[in-house]
């Protein structure tokens, strides 16, 4: 887990120290508190999960995660931190390295850099996966019998998506974002607030900063914050009261009596999202559903472990960002098709099913 930390974000090249002394009826630099929610008829409430991404002056400037309990996480959408935050999983197959004895549900360890990162058993087939490790190779003992050092290679996991504290979240949880409104005097008129599922790679930002005009929600509302000193337009406006019930209700309602802005913030209309009930006992965390139309050469994954099961157990896949060319796709499982290797069956669910028909 990596820990929480602080994060510099630059505001502008040139800003002033000011004197503690000095009065201003309104400061040059204004930062103003957000929440960004999503709108369901009259009915306002928090994501559980999925990302913001801030963008400013044409370019992506703060990644934000939604952790557990509704609170906002600063990301970096930089590769700098990719080394660290990588994961690797081993696949084991205790007749490889063991092959005159049957070693199914022998109880073993993994050690890495000498430190012990797990406990399990191997299964009926004599095998075993195991996730979330942070090195490219893992020392396997077993606990109940002497043998000679085992030692194997892990292979790169695909990166987990979804707000959790295994992924590379680096702030500390704040209940809302902080988003300029007038830096150096000036109010900021090209800033703007785009929510994804999951987090996007750099293809996705380099879309999202090609055409953030027409998919994410503009501030410019609330240029009224000098007026009127409140905030009540269409899409920005003094955050809502909520029921107790719902999630996160005590994060919105304490801020309630402060002057904190909430943003309405919808999912992508261009988007498709596979709702798939998880199998506990059988599903690997890399396995897959895919979109992909050969025509084009257009393809896109999206991992189990890039996504959370909800709360009736089904696991909700996004697919976004396919080609003005591609109309009809293929959906395909991709499933281990062996715990011991890294290979995958893939099974052809559905072909040549209209983009139209799945966009909902």
């Amino acid at each position: 887990m990596n820990s929480a930390k602080e994060i510099n974000l630059l505001l502008a090249g040139s800003l002033s120290l000011v004197d503690k002394s000095t009065e201003m009826e309104e400061w040059d630099n204004v930062l103003v508190p957000i929440v960004p929610m999503k709108k369901e008829g009259n009915k306002y409430s928090l994501y559980k999960t999925g990302f913001f991404y801030v963008v400013w002056k044409e370019e992506v400037w703060r990644e934000i995660a939604i952790n557990k309990n509704g609170y906002f996480c600063e990301y970096y959408h930089q590769d700098d931190n990719k080394e660290s935050s990588q994961s690797y999983h081993v696949n084991i197959t205790g007749s490889e390295f063991l092959p005159e004895s049957n070693v199914s549900f022998e109880k073993f360890e993994l050690y890495q850099q000498g430190k012990k990162v797990f406990s399990g058993e191997l299964d009926l087939c004599e095998q075993a996966r195991v996730f979330d490790l942070g090195e490219e190779e893992v020392t396997l003992k077993f606990v109940d019998f002497e043998h000679d050092e085992i030692c194997l290679a892990t292979h790169e996991s695909p990166t987990k998506d979804d707000g959790s504290n295994i992924t590379k979240r680096i702030s500390h949880p704040m209940p809302h974002i902080w988003l300029p409104y007038k830096i150096l005097g000036q109010q900021q008129t090209d800033c703007y607030v785009y929510y994804s599922q999951r987090s996007l790679n750099e293809n996705d930002i380099n879309a999202l900063e090609t055409d953030y005009i027409n998919v994410a929600v503009s501030t410019d509302e609330m240029s009224v914050y000098s007026s009127q000193q409140t905030f009540e337009g269409d899409s920005i406006y003094k955050l809502p009261i909520v029921d107790n019930s719902d999630f996160g209700s005590e994060l919105i309602n304490k801020q309630n009596d402060s002057n904190i802005a909430a943003i309405t913030v919808m999912p992508p209309k261009n988007q498709i999202t596979l709702r798939y009930r998880i199998c506990s006992t059988t599903d690997q965390p890399d396995d897959f559903f895919m979109l992909r139309n050969e025509e084009e050469e257009w393809s896109q994954k999206v991992y189990f472990m890039q996504a959370k099961a909800d709360d009736e157990g089904f696991l909700n896949l996004p697919f976004s960002g396919w080609p003005q060319e591609v109309e009809e796709v293929d959906i395909i499982r991709g499933a281990s098709a062996d715990l011991g290797t890294t290979e995958y069956e893939l099974s052809v669910l559905k072909t040549k099913i209209k983009i139209s028909e799945l966009i909902g």
